[in-house]
């Protein structure tokens, strides 16, 4: 093989290997079929629903993860979460969700949250050294508002946890979401946009 087809071929790898980077890692993320099975409590006082009558995107047959936290607590303490295995890379993270929640409640917090771990299971203390771990809270009620972060992972780790909560100070909350990402770091940023909606 020649040297200018060798580096043709490695500039073609390298740009499959950043679109594959930058693929959405949640299943289902737009709740399309309406499988929660991924998606499991911590801490106490949280359930989900697959909700049928709100989604982002409007399509028939397609729904949201509404989740009820009705024990409030500290913020980012009560939920639900997903355990993704892999191989993660320093670098730059990038996840989010669209959130809604209804008027004639009280919110005190809720958002979308990330933890890396060096085990492959999620499990043992969550990696120090990153920077970003809850998206912003929205503020506006009655609408569908997309929060979003970034996660600076300073080295490597074998899971990630996504996680979906929301705290109102000991009285219940419902809060909608939709259309959850969570990229993998290209050679630029990686964000929620680029991954578009289903």
């Amino acid at each position: 093989m020649s040297p200018s087809l060798k580096r043709r071929c490695g500039l073609a790898l390298s740009m499959m290997c950043v679109t594959a980077q930058a693929t959405n890692q949640i299943p289902d993320p737009n709740f399309d079929v309406g499988n929660l099975s991924h998606w499991g409590q911590f801490g106490i006082g949280s359930y989900v629903d697959f909700d049928a009558t709100r989604n982002i995107q409007g399509a028939a047959g397609s729904g949201s993860l509404l989740m009820t936290n009705f024990i409030g607590g500290s913020v980012g303490s009560n939920g639900v979460a997903l355990c993704l295995q892999g191989t993660y890379f320093p670098g730059i993270y990038t996840y989010g969700a669209w959130l809604y929640v209804a008027s004639g409640q009280s919110l005190r917090a809720a958002g979308v949250g990330l933890d890396f771990y060096q085990s492959g299971n999620c499990s043992g203390g969550a990696i120090v050294g990153g920077s970003g771990n809850l998206s912003p809270t929205p503020t506006s009620f009655d609408t569908w508002t997309l929060s979003t972060q970034t996660f600076n992972l300073l080295s490597i780790a074998f899971s990630a946890r996504i996680y979906l909560y929301g705290g109102n100070a000991g009285k219940t909350l419902k809060v909608n979401f939709d259309g959850v990402r969570f990229g993998f770091p290209g050679t630029t940023p990686v964000t929620l946009q680029s991954f578009g909606v289903d």
